[in-house]
């Protein structure tokens, strides 16, 4: 390995610390990693290597970081890279997509690991589309493997991570996010895509909302707030689990605690009318659900805040507790904050667990009733129109059909007729329609892409241009019923990978809906507009 002076290198200390949960950087230790880093950037950087044409220098030096600390996670069994293929395997059965390499030792390092690794980089990260048979993965992967296996016997050790996720049953809550953040942001696997993701939306709320921006005392506050997002509800392209379900496959703790870190998604972020306190407990109210929460005193500070006033926050519960997490803003009295706005009841703007245990089982009950009216009015899950207006028409024919057997109409036919504003998908021309389709509780998503997706699916000369169009379209805007749906019923002909490759795509397309759509993984919940008939007893 290079004994060059570390301020020549091309992947530089700050390019190494950046996915350290720890801010000192150890010249024994990190010294060690910071110098294969580089000469795993040499070997990247071959001028026969793609990655020299593909990548920027800064995007080489960051997969040289991701893949070295790939290295460093199993020479020191940190846990992350275990917990990918562990999850993999019981999601799919198989522990990696795509890469054989002979047979895969999950307790050993695999070159299999290596061409992932550098193949989800390129194609999640930096936005390149890349096939998995492409030249130069395995070439890469043997060599950085004899690279890592000669590191191996000087690797220096550290107990630092199994000290870190050691997790206490009764760790204090600012100290659990700590490990949220550097699980989101500070880790190889999930911190470069969440990083740049972030880094993203400041980017655009400064180019499109520079007012808000300046509105806040500190700019900051508002970012801390965008990372609570990152933290406890966004999925990431890594088997689609989010932060806490991270934190919990990797965490050294009891099981109770584990299953309490999967909770945190559960969130309430909203509007809450500040009560005052009792004991140890600060009194808020959710202004829409009326629901009372006790919120930790420590958690918060309330100074200048009177009992009455409206406030915005976010709340989390936290071993039978709730904690504020994110920022609070005062928006003075709740009743003269009301009147300035003049806002309607918006059920959309109420997170489903600021309800209580009761009416979630409620807006459960409605959801699945109104999907069983749903299906028995149109007598299938997917409808196409030719026009927007006739979706509406139709879906409000739907609705109305719901609230008569609701309200026990015996008039309402056994066989009821459906609406003769749907039609067939052959009659709409190249696919230019809309659809609606009950998402299996959840409730009814309309689209026009949809009935595109079909026309691409069914079309029996497809090209280039429509296979591409038919893979993004699909995997990156379709729910996995949704795409489970349409394949079942038109078939996969065209569902195939828009690059030059060997490597066929079906046996792998659960893996890909949760890398290129991570988001619609998020748990089956009924939409928020449901809510309504448990405000107003009507739909």
């Amino acid at each position: 390995m290079s004994k060059r002076r570390l301020s020549t290198f091309a992947v530089g200390t700050a390019d190494w610390m950046q996915y350290r949960p720890y801010p000192r950087f150890a010249p024994e230790y990190d010294g060690f990693y910071l110098r294969l880093a580089n000469s795993v950037f040499e070997a990247l950087n071959a001028p026969e290597r793609f990655f020299r044409s593909m990548l920027r220098r800064e995007e080489m030096a960051e997969l040289a970081v991701v893949l070295v600390s790939w290295f460093e996670d199993y020479a020191n069994e940190i846990g992350l890279w275990q917990a990918f293929v562990r999850k993999n395997k019981e999601l799919y059965g198989y522990e990696l997509p795509f890469f054989k390499f002979g047979d895969y030792d999950p307790e050993d390092m695999n070159p299999a690991d290596i061409a992932y690794l550098a193949w989800h980089y390129c194609c999640k990260t930096a936005h390149k589309l890349i096939g998995p048979d492409s030249p130069g993965l395995p070439e890469i992967a043997y060599e950085l493997l004899e690279i890592f296996d000669a590191a191996l016997e000087v690797a220096p050790g550290t107990d630092f991570y199994d000290q870190y996720l050691d997790i206490p049953d009764d760790i204090y809550f600012f100290k659990l996010k700590s490990k949220l953040y550097w699980m989101a942001f500070q880790n190889y696997l999930t911190g470069p895509e969440f990083h740049r993701d972030m880094s993203k939306q400041v980017e655009q709320l400064s180019e499109r909302d520079s007012a808000l921006l300046a509105g806040f005392e500190d700019p900051g506050k508002l970012i801390y707030t965008m990372q609570d997002d990152y933290l406890y509800k966004k999925n990431t392209s890594w088997a689609a689990l989010n932060t806490p379900a991270w934190l919990a496959e990797t965490a050294r703790c009891s099981q109770g605690l584990r299953d309490d870190i999967r909770g945190l998604h559960r969130r309430i972020v909203g509007e809450f009318v500040y009560e005052g306190d009792e004991g140890p407990h600060y009194l808020f109210r959710h202004i829409y659900t009326k629901r009372l929460f006790q919120v930790q005193q420590e958690s918060v500070t309330m100074k200048g805040i009177k009992a009455g006033e409206l406030v915005f926050t976010t709340i989390v519960e936290w071993r039978g507790s709730w904690w504020v997490t994110g920022t609070l803003a005062s928006f003075g009295d709740a009743a003269t904050a009301n009147r300035n706005t003049k806002k309607p009841y918006d059920p959309a703007l109420v997170p489903f667990y600021a309800w209580t245990e009761r009416e979630q089982q409620e807006i459960r009950d409605i959801a699945a009733d109104l999907e069983a009216a749903y299906l028995r009015f149109f007598g299938d899950r997917l409808v196409f129109f030719k026009t927007e207006g006739d979706l509406r028409a139709a879906l409000e024919q739907s609705n109305d059909f719901y609230n008569r057997i609701k309200a026990g109409d015996k008039t309402v036919a056994a066989q009821p007729p459906g609406t003769r504003l749907a039609v067939a998908p052959g009659d709409l021309p190249r696919g230019m329609g809309w659809v609606a389709f009950f998402e299996p509780g959840e409730g009814v998503a309309v689209s026009p892409l949809v009935s595109r997706i079909v026309h691409l699916l069914t079309r029996p000369d497809a090209g280039d241009e429509d296979v591409a169009a038919l893979f993004f379209a699909s995997l990156q805007n379709c729910s996995p019923a949704l795409i489970r749906y349409l394949t079942d019923k038109y078939g996969t002909h065209n569902l195939r990978f828009p690059v030059k490759t060997d490597t066929p795509l079906l046996p792998y397309l659960d893996f890909l809906m949760r890398f290129y759509n991570p988001g619609a993984f998020d748990e089956v919940l009924p939409q928020n507009k449901i809510a309504r008939s448990v405000v107003d007893g009507g739909w």
